[in-house]
């Protein structure tokens, strides 16, 4: 039967918008307008008025264009002569008046006053920072945007490249005391943006070209930009149009919130952030489906080639083996999304064209035509042979051709591409068939009536989306049938839980109740599941049961930062180094959602007392490498969780592993920092003295220790006094959460 598809919704045609990162492809594509509606629509009433808005401006830049974009384009720098630096005393004077006059017009159009000639003064730390700004924006909790002029260019990419980007010199350089600094962009961003009362948003406006930087996001590589050149030449003016939505995202009307709560494009980005969590349900629903298709794979396999035993097969051992192969495949999307990241050579031509899981997602959708294609295993092989490379890395053999170009991969070592992690996969033979439908569901979102699926933008799903989409899952349970089994559930909403029957009572319930699902020819038919078939559903508490939550990044933002103020209100002497050495523990770990805030921000204020007592600022080509790095610190030698749900255990691991990676890096081992445990084990911290300790007094037949542990807990004790050891650490009273770890043993 032909796979059903739907057509997909039409997507907005933006070509002069450059997102690199700001909002996700799919909502600049597809859920702009709606995001935007708002401000159409009171741009709308006030040109039935006969008033100009910053739409009406912005489609009249031709004129401005006309007249001064030729001697404008006199100052773009030569690219062919390779100079790092563009030598402002080389151009014409009657140019650089053009451009500030084309950059004028364009400020004007957007709603922004120019300024010139009056200079922002900032402060950092016991230096002042001097900004020849085009324009300023002030709002009533202080400076929100500041304009800067650099040479004409058309490529906001070019503009923002590096930070000695010729193409992203300033007319204008910042000052630092009474030196020159800042001469390009990205150096004037580390010094405004580094300010103690640095703006909210710097744009940049390139005569051809318009950039805009936010401070909470510029040190990730963040922009939104638009080639003007490219839009007023094409000329798209309709109500909701290329020009349109320019107005509408770089605006003052957009960026300046006024008497409003928020600004327009600050609802945008939090628009945005719910339409990811909206992808995040899709991955999730598709993460569950994939764990079923996989272990019905694996089981089918089995009893294909050994009958009966299937039935020895542990449900629970089955369920983590498929989460770890989707957490490899997850990885590896995630990787290839942030090349930054160098787990992956995503840029080399022979990567994407042989290796790469984005080439494996194309095929996802593509209808097999045969049995033998079907049952084919070519995207089991091709993975697996991902797999290994990425785990153990390769390096081409040395070559005397110096002009000979080869594939590196740079190897992880990760328990969770080894060998040991997933053997009943491995050892299964999964079709292509049954590959592509785990793909289909990690690539895109679900396909329902009337909207097309869409891809899933891994560049844009943060760590907190994908701890929310794998915390989700923890409370889901396997098993295998023994029998026939229909699914029912009573609220339509599985994702409150929903229970088994067997088959032969299907008449005694009714209709409303069984889950049902599209079948091949389009129409809806009952859940069933056969004899021997693997289920992984959520019981109707088991939820409530688990305690399986996932905290907002919105929550945990806000409670690590106000902990953290009130830590350093605390202790106001704390240096680089001290920060350096502060210790983080989240009691009930799940996805490690409060850890990894908390690497982030404790690496954020790291960097920046650093900087500080240096007085050297990081180059921001460097930022967040070095962001990484202190991340890595924290994670690898001062990270700590405990969480009573082992498939939480090893999420965190990955999610605390990606949140850290970065080139050189190889997957570290958290060892006994993460254990599986029940954190309320140490509520009474009563300890045993070490002879107690040495006569094993939990071994008692009687069922309990024959030597109770002392009534004096640590927290009594004189710091550096103790000599008891916590009754958690031991298998006394069922406990023990620790004791297996192999770094404690010894």
């Amino acid at each position: 039967m032909p796979r059903r598809t739907t057509t997909p919704n039409t997507e907005k045609q933006l070509p002069s918008i450059a997102n690199r990162g700001y909002f996700s492809d799919y909502f600049l594509g597809y859920r702009l307008d709606a995001g935007l509606d708002e401000l159409y629509k009171r741009w709308d009433a006030a040109e039935r008025n006969g008033d100009p808005t910053a739409r009406t401006r912005v489609r009249s830049l031709s004129t401005s264009f006309d007249k001064h974009r030729a001697e404008a384009a006199n100052t773009a720098p030569d690219l062919a002569d390779n100079d790092t630096r563009l030598n402002l005393g080389t151009l014409n004077a009657d140019d650089v008046t053009a451009l500030t006059d084309l950059n004028d017009a364009i400020l004007t159009a957007l709603g922004w006053t120019p300024t010139r000639g009056e200079s922002v003064t900032l402060t950092s730390g016991d230096k002042v920072v001097r900004i020849p700004a085009a324009a300023r924006c002030d709002t009533a909790t202080g400076l929100l945007l500041v304009a800067l002029d650099t040479a004409f260019a058309t490529d906001p990419a070019t503009v923002v490249a590096d930070t000695a980007a010729a193409t992203g010199t300033l007319l204008y350089p910042l000052r630092l005391g009474e030196k020159s600094e800042g001469r390009t962009v990205l150096e004037a961003a580390q010094l405004i943006f580094t300010a103690d009362d640095a703006p909210s948003y710097i744009l940049v406006c390139s005569g051809g070209s318009i950039t805009l930087l936010d401070r909470d996001r510029w040190g990730e590589g963040v922009y939104l930009g638009a080639n003007l050149d490219d839009a007023v030449a094409r000329g798209d003016t309709r109500v909701k149009g290329e020009l349109s939505a320019i107005a509408a995202l770089f605006s003052a009307d957009a960026i300046n919130p006024g008497d409003q709560a928020q600004s327009v494009l600050t609802g945008l980005v939090d628009r945005a952030a719910n339409e990811s969590a909206g992808v995040s349900k899709d991955l999730r629903h598709g993460i569950r489906r994939s764990v079923e298709i996989l272990a019905n794979a694996v089981v089918h396999d089995v009893r294909y080639r050994q009958k009966g035993a299937w039935q020895q097969i542990d449900p629970d051992n089955l369920t983590r083996q498929c989460l770890r192969y989707l957490y490899r495949i997850i990885v590896l999307l995630y990787a290839e999304a942030r090349p930054e990241l160098g787990i992956l050579p995503v840029d080399d031509p022979d990567y994407q064209s042989g290796y790469s899981v984005a080439r494996l997602r194309d095929t996802a959708l593509v209808e097999l035509q045969s049995d033998h294609a079907r049952n084919a295993t070519h995207l089991q092989r091709s993975l697996s042979v991902l797999f290994r490379l990425v785990n153990d890395g390769y390096e081409p053999e040395a070559t005397l051709d110096t002009d000979a170009r080869a594939l590196t991969f740079p190897g992880l070592d990760s328990a969770l591409f080894a060998e040991t992690a997933c053997p009943l996969l491995d050892r299964a033979r999964l079709t292509d068939e049954t590959l592509q439908q785990v793909l289909a569901h990690l690539c895109f979102t679900r396909e329902q009536r009337g909207r097309g699926r869409q891809s899933v933008s891994y560049a844009t799903l943060g760590i907190n989306q994908l701890g929310a989409v794998y915390e989700g899952l923890m409370a889901y349970r396997g098993f295998l049938a023994t029998e026939a089994l229909y699914e029912l559930d009573s609220d339509g909403d599985p994702d409150t839980g929903t229970w088994v029957i067997p088959a032969s009572r299907a008449d005694e319930f009714s209709d409303e109740v069984f889950v049902t699902e599209d079948g091949p020819d389009g129409q809806p038919r009952r859940v069933r599941y056969n004899e021997g078939d693997f289920v992984f559903r959520l019981a109707g508490r088991d939820r409530q049961r688990s305690a399986s939550y996932y905290t907002p990044e919105v929550l945990t933002e806000f409670t690590v930062r106000h902990t953290l103020d009130t830590y350093w209100d605390e202790h106001p002497d704390l240096t680089a180094a001290d920060i350096l050495h502060l210790t983080i523990c989240e009691p009930a770990l799940g996805s490690g959602a409060f850890l990894n805030e908390a690497l982030n921000q404790l690496a954020a204020r790291y960097l920046k007392a650093a900087q500080d007592e240096s007085g050297e600022t990081i180059d921001p080509d460097r930022y967040q490498l070095e962001l990484q790095k202190v991340k890595a610190h924290f994670a690898v030698n001062h990270a700590y969780g405990v969480d009573l749900n082992p498939t939480a255990i090893e999420l965190a691991e990955v999610s605390l592993w990606l949140n850290s990676m970065h080139p050189g890096l190889q997957a570290p081992r958290f060892g006994a920092r993460l254990r599986h445990g029940n954190t309320l084990i140490g509520a009474r911290r009563a300890t045993y003295t070490p002879d107690q300790a040495k006569k094993r007094p939990w071994a008692s037949s009687a069922g309990s220790p024959s030597v109770p542990p002392s009534d004096q807990p640590l927290h009594t004790v004189p710091l550096g006094h103790a000599t008891g050891i916590h009754h958690f650490l031991l298998p006394g009273e069922g406990w023990g959460i620790a004791a297996d770890a192999v770094e404690l043993k010894g």
